[in-house]
């Protein structure tokens, strides 16, 4: 099934869409630059879908380091990277606090 066909179908029954669920390419790969595209045209298909990611789990957004619990953790070069890309509405984070 093609990912635009289902959503053209939905039409406005989608609030939000995530691409790529825990895919984490290097920035300058040619696997990134498609990530990048495939966001590109989901944004150009529509305008009205609001656009959620990437969803790639804690060790991919804080750089390997998993026990990210001060001010000063930056986010991995990948997630920094996608970031900057401006892609997305909202931004997924995911959480490994299974105590919350």
């Amino acid at each position: 099934t093609n990912a635009f066909d289902l959503l053209a179908y939905a039409g406005d029954a989608f609030e939000a869409v995530e691409l790529a669920e825990e895919l984490t390419p290097l920035p300058e790969s040619q696997s990134f630059q498609n990530l990048i595209e495939a966001y590109l045209k989901l944004r150009a298909f529509s305008q009205k879908i609001r656009i959620h990611g990437p969803c790639v789990g804690m060790v991919a957004e804080t750089n390997d380091n998993v026990e990210c619990l001060h001010e000063d953790c930056g986010p991995s070069p990948f997630m920094q990277a996608f970031i900057d890309a401006n892609l997305i509405d909202t931004l997924c984070v995911h959480s490994y606090d299974n105590d919350a």
